[in-house]
């Protein structure tokens, strides 16, 4: 006798010889899971998804159960899995519906659509940088097949799968910036937290290294003298911190060791309430090959790249007495989502005004000189006053995430728009680090 379990969804219809299936709720599991099991160990192949052709896929190997993620609330869906067991090899389909889900005050629709120029990532993970805190997957068709809602006063704003598991983390701070509720939230699929790790000061970006430790960007405030008032202001710099899995904390480097504050366009602005927002770290990443960090300054429209062991200056992208910008290349300001590409470039956003724009650029060591090589988003700015993000996807796309236009975009090289959803009656789409992933294994 072969038996399928299924959570989460109403009474389904099952085509299966000789095939028992019982219905089993799971209201401890948010969102729409579903379990198949079976008896005895076997190796399964299961096709499943919301659309009339099923194109979500896993696989189970030497195993009596599955879970199956990704599926949208409140959709038919349908399956088909095929397990051998010592030869025997046996397909089962069904259909089932699943249960309604909230998605706090997020949504989306698709506004453009080329399947055949798109990448094979089927979902995006994002956050809601709202209170309270909403962090959402959605499928190609923009509809909730994830959500997690926190707690009111607090805002998410990155996330990721922990190294070597299927667990989400995310970073997590107060909304006004005053308290201190600064930590990195590990998360199951099922939506129960394993861990919360307090990191004093920390805000919006962090990463984890193989052996689990956490680097992040903390605030760094100290007194200085603005040489154009003659008065001492509290400014904020920003720190790169590690902490270890033992819980040792350590500062790698702070922007007041390499840099002096020089007066910006943001300077004024009440981020940080009572603070002169000098830096405005934004985006930290780790280039293993080279065991440096990145660390965008978002405010000063600097990116500085420092040794992980020392946390000595190696080079200063923009800014004086940084390097420069080729003829022809236009210059980074209030970037954000910066990072090395797997072709050794450099790739962000960048807001020039309200435009925000993706913009890519090699290096030039000797000449000291970024030179741009391509950009997504000038020749139709999209007005934006917060936020963006960009992540190179395997296909040679580029997602793009136009900050608080509240536009996300897969597009190709050649600028045509192979995929775009845009927020539903949200003037100002607050959408916190964006990405696209595979499905729900870690990957």
């Amino acid at each position: 006798m072969f038996a399928f379990l299924l959570a989460c969804a109403a009474p389904p219809s099952v085509t299966c010889p000789e095939a028992a299936l019982l219905v089993e709720t799971r209201p401890e599991v948010p969102g729409n899971v579903v379990t198949l099991t079976w008896p005895g160990a076997t190796t399964a192949e299961i096709w499943y998804g919301a659309d009339p052709e099923p194109d979500l896929t896993t696989t189970a190997d030497d195993t009596s159960s599955v879970d199956l993620y990704g599926l949208p609330f409140g959709a038919d869906v349908t399956w088909e899995a095929t397990t051998t067991d010592e030869g025997s090899t046996l397909t089962c389909t069904g259909s089932l519906q699943t249960g309604s889900g909230g998605t706090g005050r997020v949504e989306l629709e698709v506004t453009a659509s080329e399947p055949d120029l798109q990448s094979d990532l089927p979902f995006v993970m994002l956050a809601s940088v709202y209170s309270p805190p909403v962090l959402l997957a959605i499928d190609r068709q923009a509809r909730p097949v994830w959500v997690h809602e926190g707690t009111d006063g607090l805002l998410f704003l990155q996330s990721m799968f922990a190294q070597g598991s299927t667990d989400l983390l995310f970073n997590q701070f107060d909304e006004t910036f005053r308290g201190d509720a600064s930590a990195v939230v590990r998360m199951g699929r099922d939506n129960q937290v394993a861990e919360t790790v307090q990191l004093p000061d920390a805000h919006h970006s962090f990463l984890q290294h193989e052996d689990g430790t956490l680097a992040y960007i903390a605030l760094d405030v100290r007194d200085w003298k603005n040489p154009e008032s003659g008065e001492v202001e509290a400014v904020g710099g920003d720190r790169i911190m590690e902490r270890a899995p033992d819980g040792t904390i350590r500062e790698i480097s702070s922007t007041w060791d390499h840099l002096e504050p020089e007066i910006h366009d943001r300077w004024e602005i009440p981020f940080f309430p009572g603070i002169q927002d000098w830096s405005h770290g934004n985006a930290l990443r780790y280039d293993s090959e080279t065991d440096t960090y990145l660390l965008s300054m978002g405010n000063a429209s600097i990116i500085l790249e420092v040794e992980r062991e020392t946390g000595a200056l190696v080079r200063q992208l923009g800014g004086t007495g940084g390097y420069g910008f080729a003829e022809g290349s236009e210059v980074f300001h209030f970037q954000h989502g910066v990072h090395w590409t797997d072709d050794g470039t450099l790739l962000m956003t960048s807001a020039q005004g309200t435009a925000i724009a993706a913009v890519e650029y090699t290096i030039d060591d000797d000449a000291g000189l970024l030179t741009e090589i391509w950009s997504h988003g000038r020749e139709d700015p999209v007005v934006s006053i917060a936020l963006g993000y960009v992540q190179r996807l395997d296909n040679g796309n580029t997602f793009v995430s136009l900050g608080s236009s509240g536009v996300l975009r897969e597009v190709t090289h050649d600028g045509v728009i192979a995929w775009e959803a845009r927020t539903v009656d949200l003037p100002l789409s607050m959408l916190g680090d964006p990405w696209m992933l595979a499905g729900f294994d870690g990957q």
